[in-house]
Order: C-alpha cells, then sequence, then structure tokens
C-alpha cells in the first residue's frame, strides 16, 4: 500500500518533470536557431544605421538587407520572408545619435504558434538590441573620454529604474 501511495507518485512525477524538460530545451533550441538570421530594413543609411548592422553581423548572424518599398506593407514582407526578426531603422536614426537623443529601432518578430520557441523569438531579437545599446554606449563614452567604472555604475542604475 505504502509503495502504491508514495513510490508510483514519485516515479511519474520525476518522468513527468524529464519529458517537459526536453520539450521545452528544444523549443529554446528552436529558438535560437530560427534568431540566427535577421533580416533589417534601413531607412537611414546613415553612420549609426550601418554600424547597427555591422554590429548585428559581427555577432554571428546573417543579416539579409531589404529595400524598403512604399507599396508594401511591413506585415506582407514578414510573410513572405523566411526569418523571424525583422528590424526597421527609421529616418533619421544616425541624426538622432548625433544630436544625444534617443534613437529608436522598430522591431518586428513572425509568430506562427504559441509555444516557448516562438516567443523565446521576441525575447531574443529583444536582446540583440540591448547588446548594441550597450555596445553603442561604451563606444561613444570611450569616444568622449568617460571611464568605464562610471559607465558601468550609471548604466546599472539607469536601467533598474526602468525595470
Amino acid at each position: 500500500m505504502l509503495i502504491a501511495m508514495v513510490v508510483v507518485p514519485l516515479i511519474l512525477i520525476g518522468a513527468l518533470y524529464f519529458v517537459l524538460g526536453q520539450g521545452i530545451a528544444q523549443q529554446i533550441e528552436q529558438a535560437e536557431r530560427e534568431s540566427g538570421t535577421v533580416a533589417v530594413i534601413d531607412l537611414d543609411k546613415g553612420n549609426y544605421s550601418n554600424l547597427f548592422i555591422d554590429f548585428l553581423n559581427g555577432i554571428g548572424l546573417t543579416v539579409k538587407l531589404l529595400e524598403p518599398n512604399t507599396t508594401t506593407d511591413v506585415v506582407e514582407l514578414v510573410k513572405n520572408i523566411d526569418t523571424k526578426i525583422i528590424y526597421l531603422i527609421p529616418s533619421g536614426f544616425s541624426a538622432n545619435f548625433s544630436r544625444a537623443m534617443p534613437a529608436y529601432v522598430v522591431t518586428y518578430v513572425k509568430i506562427e504558434s504559441l509555444t516557448i520557441g516562438e516567443t523565446g523569438v521576441v525575447a531574443v531579437a529583444d536582446r540583440y538590441v540591448g547588446i548594441f545599446n550597450k555596445y553603442i554606449l561604451e563606444t561613444v563614452a570611450r569616444e568622449k573620454g568617460i571611464e568605464e567604472v562610471f559607465l558601468s555604475g550609471l548604466s546599472k542604475k539607469f536601467y533598474k529604474g526602468f525595470f
């Protein structure tokens, strides 16, 4: 009786956790594989937009440059492209950086189902922009002669206030 009430449920729970863990691990691997290629629509064509594209190439991503088409909606582009992530660099992106104003990259992610792997692509797309943000902050600080110690403490306080 004790075996039926304690041991069997423990074995079943262990097997269930193992199966779920394997499924989640496969979904995460799928998200990483599918986010290895990104598409970029560069409406800015400036120095900082080129720096963003070079940065994406530099971290090992395959970057497909798409030509902007005023008659085609971005949703139609997402349907017809084999990448999950599209970055749209708006006009004025480089000018905003030059004037020390906020600059934005619009991110589109194609989600075909509500699985962990598909929604994980959203986090990966956001992470690439976040890594570029840190990279550009460090680059500008180095150009201006600001010490990295000050910069790392400032960025931690800055991010802590927003999240």
